[in-house]
């Protein structure tokens, strides 16, 4: 076993257990532009409802200060990952798929505004992580992974000019790619982060994973497709002897006929002479006839 195989089989075994942490909070004081005091007071307050995990009050408040200044990344960044945990923390049972995924596409946006606007490279590398998180998460829960695809498929035929930043139908997993793309940007700021290096790993391992089981399932269709018309062929070649032997039976059967007919028509022809023959003999010996004298005379 080589080494990058060793490499990759570390990886698929913790895989599962991959370290797929919310970045927060941002401290209110990591970032340039000043904050007036209410809209401070609802930061703190949205931090206080969060660490409770009382995440709707938390993003109430994370909207109140928002409202007073949308350009500041503070309130942004913690409405942000409030919406990331909040949705990450639901189990199963208690989810409603179809907002979760909403939540998480309004979480990718507002992101992105932090990453355009925050000058601080912390700030920005954990943005991109936790984008990264968040597509990491859906790509390992099949339904939401599922319902990804759909929102991100009719988004691009319904407007073909949206930003669907690399979906291609049939290609690799849209979640996959994004999160890969989020895990690579917030290393190029934040090269030392060996959680965010670990899941790139995992990521990376996936998308060869299931690449080769493309590769593989394409390779079983073509060859299935080259089975079915090598039968096909195989038919068609049967088909075509079938009806040369029954040509050649009907043009048997056809000449058998024709030299059985020949054989009676010769048949008849040889009974009309014997009768012909039988009756000139007659007519030679009736009295009075010429062959008759003189035969016996």
């Amino acid at each position: 076993m080589n080494s990058n195989t060793r490499k990759y089989l570390f990886i698929a075994l913790f895989v599962a257990a991959s370290l797929l942490t919310i970045y927060f909070v941002y401290s209110l004081v990591a970032f340039g532009s000043p904050l007036s005091k209410t809209m401070r007071q609802h930061l703190v307050n949205g931090n206080e409802f969060h660490k409770d995990s009382l995440f709707n009050k938390a993003a109430e408040s994370y909207f109140k200060s928002e409202a007073l200044d949308k350009d500041n990344p503070v309130a942004n960044y913690n409405l942000a990952t409030n919406i990331a945990v909040k949705n990450n923390a639901l189990p199963k049972e208690d989810r409603n798929n179809d907002v979760v995924i909403d939540d998480y596409l309004y979480a990718d946006t507002v992101f992105t505004q932090v990453i355009a606007k925050d000058t601080v490279k912390a700030n920005v590398a954990n943005s991109w992580r936790n984008m990264g998180v968040m597509y990491h998460r859906i790509a390992n829960d099949k339904e939401l992974d599922t319902l990804l695809v759909q929102k991100i498929d009719s988004i691009a035929k319904n407007n073909p000019d949206a930003d669907v930043d690399g979906y291609t139908p049939g290609g690799d997993r849209y979640s996959l790619l994004k999160a890969k793309k989020a895990y690579e940007n917030s290393l190029r700021i934040d090269p030392g982060n060996e959680e965010t290096r670990y899941n790139l790993a995992v990521v990376n391992y996936l998308l060869k994973k299931e690449q080769q089981q493309r590769q593989n399932q394409q390779q079983n269709q073509q060859q299935q497709q080259n089975n079915q018309q090598q039968q096909q062929n195989n038919q068609q070649e049967q088909q075509e002897q079938q009806q040369e032997q029954q040509l050649q039976q009907q043009q048997q059967q056809q000449q058998e006929k024709q030299e059985k007919s020949e054989r009676n028509l010769e048949s008849i022809m040889q009974n009309e002479q014997q009768v012909r023959r039988k009756v000139n003999e007659g007519e030679e010996r009736k009295p009075g006839s010429k062959k008759y004298f003189e035969n016996n005379w």
